[in-house]
């Protein structure tokens, strides 16, 4: 189920006018958690002038892989992004979380996605792949589902670390529909908060 911490920490006010985006990556795994697409199709959507900030926090920055740190700082203008590397405790987490307007995954796979539960539990709405462990909870009315089509899988942490004789398949989350239900949910912040609650009650009902 999602973390209990929720429950406990209250709503974080938010003293910034800018529209906050939360992504979750792991710098093991980049690939699987579409990670570029993600930071793609926000620049696609947003201008610099926008009142949006998309937050990309990292719990894998300690494996040495500069990846995702290289590619943003060699981003040149474009909106605003913010990369939280250092380790946070659970609770500091969720107020990063509560801290923010919406989550938004672009994974290829998850096995559960407890990510996506959590920001679900905390009231954000959610844009995602109905792909995966999600769909167990994410549905086309609690969330913002993102188009995919299904290829094989690509280069992972999985791939590399396991032998994977079966051919699995992973999703390719389609840009243009990331982007699109990025702007869909800033321009309509009201209606989304309200699906963003609808998700709420669904999880801390079920899960």
């Amino acid at each position: 189920g999602y973390s209990p911490e929720i429950d406990e920490i209250e709503s974080q006010v938010r003293h910034v006018s800018r529209f906050r985006f939360l992504t979750v990556t792991n710098s093991h795994d980049l690939a699987r958690y579409g990670t570029q697409t993600v930071v793609e199709a926000y620049s696609d959507a947003f201008e610099p002038s926008d009142e949006v900030t998309l937050v990309v926090k990292d719990y894998g920055a300690s494996s040495g892989d500069t990846t995702i740190r290289e590619y943003l700082h060699g981003r040149s203008g474009g909106p605003h992004i913010e990369y939280v590397g250092a380790f946070t405790e659970k609770q500091d987490l969720i107020r990063l979380y509560k801290s923010c307007g919406a989550f938004v995954s672009g994974h290829r796979g998850e096995g559960f996605g407890m990510k996506i539960l959590d920001a679900m539990a905390c009231g954000l709405p959610v844009i995602t792949p109905l792909f995966g462990g999600n769909t167990d909870y994410c549905t086309e009315e609690n969330c913002f589902p993102v188009e995919f089509t299904v290829v094989p899988m690509g280069d992972c942490l999985d791939s590399r670390s396991l032998e994977i004789p079966n051919q699995p398949m992973w999703a390719e989350p389609a840009a243009q529909s990331l982007a699109g239900q990025m702007r869909r949910v800033y321009e309509g912040q009201d209606a989304a908060a309200a699906i963003g609650a609808k998700a709420q009650a669904y999880v801390k009902s079920r899960f």
